[in-house]
């Protein structure tokens, strides 16, 4: 459910050498679904599944990392901003913190995330691994690939390039 977010009590923001008006901030927590943990970001998304935010002064953000600014300033050189929640659409200030790129890394592997750790499954994946099995075995007996990818909501030229392992080749 969505509820008003109210933005922070600064009246200015100030980053990459442009003036964030109030109104950009107002903008900014409109997009946002505020729940009793996470702040999910509920407009534009990267391929990666991280908010995306379109600043007025011509930049295209992050929206954890505009979160950020609008909270605690700017970001200094070299460092990200990560997630303790894990929840990369979360744009709760309180569950941001800075780090360094070996940091995000090591926070990332500790916490069982990252290619290696899923298989290389993509987070916008339309499969399981268990479809992308059933997939396989009923091609195998003989079922015609279009009809599998209309069983399953996907191309027939998605379903072969299951079949020939060309996608998902470990699923």
């Amino acid at each position: 459910k969505r509820q008003d977010v109210e933005p922070p009590h600064i009246e200015r923001w100030q980053g990459h050498g442009k003036e964030v008006e109030g109104m950009e901030m107002q903008r900014f927590w409109n997009k946002v679904s505020k729940t009793h943990e996470c702040w999910e970001w509920t407009a534009a998304m990267d391929t990666h599944g991280y908010g995306r935010f379109h600043v007025r002064v011509g930049r295209l953000e992050g929206a954890h990392r505009f979160s950020w600014e609008l909270t605690y300033g700017p970001i200094p050189k070299g460092l990200f901003v990560l997630h303790r929640c894990d929840n990369r659409r979360c744009v709760n200030p309180k569950h941001l913190f800075l780090g360094t790129h070996d940091e995000n890394m090591q926070d990332m592997s500790a916490k069982g995330r990252g290619t290696n750790s899923r298989k290389g499954k993509s987070p916008r994946a339309k499969l399981s691994e268990t479809q992308v099995g059933e997939i396989r075995c009923l091609a195998a007996s003989g079922v015609l690939q279009k009809e599998i990818g209309e069983k399953f909501g996907i191309c027939q030229r998605q379903v072969s390039r299951i079949v020939c392992r060309h996608n998902w080749a470990n699923g």
